[in-house]
């Protein structure tokens, strides 16, 4: 044993500590139990929020004619507890329409979202695709697709398909984005959604693939865009003097872009 130690008088002095602490520790003990019960309580708001559901995704309207509209309706579900706000319903083609009578969907509701497709100016297999944004935290982007075999394109129009597509709906697509566009921008905006982005063709033939240094090949390409084809009567005259929507100057700078692509698509080739 050290000297000068006295074991009871440290066994006293170390009791009279811990007891000191004690009222401190049930203190703490008291403020966590609290601040449990707070959390517990406030955790269902936190986590409530709204759910969007809809019971498909798809609609295929089936073989269709041209020139007439179709539409029909998804049904939006909000499976959440909180109100489902809709900001935004968007059509990758102003041919598609969506519309809804509300725009918030009270938690269990419905809500009819109404979808029309303008078949003028299409033919084939088609495709539209609808963005519908919302408030739901898991899924604020939802995307719908309503797609169409268009039958006997264009065939009612007759000789009406210059005054159709630079007008309406179709305007939207096929002449308004390119106002003011030259050349790479104006190609894309007016010519892509038909021959492709790059000009190596989708529902309008590749013109990459034409030889622009051949004798009048240039020339005819010209033609074609400004008074539009003889064979194909889904590819009206976009020149001006026609009613269409482009100057010499534009129509110029498109052919020039495509033989850009041409050369470039030579050299990937190679």
């Amino acid at each position: 044993m050290l000297q000068g130690y006295d074991e009871r008088k440290d066994w006293a002095m170390r009791n009279l500590a811990f007891r000191r602490r004690r009222p401190i520790s049930k203190l703490l003990l008291v403020q966590l139990c609290a601040l449990v019960i707070f959390f517990c309580a406030a955790c269902p708001g936190v986590l409530a929020a709204p759910k969007i559901r809809v019971e498909r995704v798809t609609h295929n309207f089936g073989q269709v004619e041209e020139g007439i509209e179709v539409s029909t309706n998804f049904i939006i579900h909000n499976d959440g507890d909180r109100p489902l706000q809709i900001y935004e319903t968007k059509s990758t083609c102003g041919c598609t329409l969506a519309s809804l009578k509300k725009r918030v969907v009270s938690a269990g509701a419905t809500e009819a979202l109404k979808v029309v497709m303008d078949t003028s100016m299409k033919q084939g297999l088609v495709t539209k695709e609808i963005t519908v944004k919302s408030n739901d935290p898991k899924r604020p982007v939802l995307r719908l697709f309503v797609s169409a075999d268009v039958r006997d394109p264009h065939a009612k129009l007759g000789g009406n398909v210059q005054a159709k597509i630079f007008q309406g709906r179709c305007a939207e697509c096929h002449s308004v984005r390119g106002n003011g566009k030259f050349g790479e921008e104006l190609f894309v905006a007016d010519c892509a959604m038909c021959h492709g982005l790059m000009g190596d063709g989708a529902v309008g033939p590749n013109l990459v693939r034409l030889d622009y240094e051949a004798k009048g090949m240039a020339e005819e390409v010209r033609k074609i865009i400004a008074n539009g084809s003889p064979n194909h009567r889904s590819m009206p005259g976009f020149s001006k003097r026609l009613g269409g929507p482009l100057s010499d100057l534009q129509i110029a700078s498109i052919v020039k872009h495509l033989k850009d692509l041409s050369l470039l698509d030579k050299r990937t080739v190679r």
